[in-house]
């Protein structure tokens, strides 16, 4: 998974499953980071980006 952000941003994500626990968690740096979800199992989950206030859903299928 590729994560885009305005240059100069970095912000903290944390990925969550739908029952709240942590799946994955990191760091954005200044303009695109990817993510390796391939110990991720397909389904729904909640990604929130901590300095931008931003909480989306994420389908993860393979």
């Amino acid at each position: 998974m590729t994560f885009a952000s305005a240059e100069g941003v970095n912000s903290a994500f944390t990925l969550f499953d739908l029952s709240g626990r942590v799946v994955l968690n990191g760091q954005l740096v200044n303009g695109q980071t990817v993510v390796d979800v391939l110990g991720v199992g397909d389904g729904v989950y909640v990604l929130i980006l901590s300095e931008m206030q931003l909480a989306k859903r994420v389908v993860i299928q393979k």
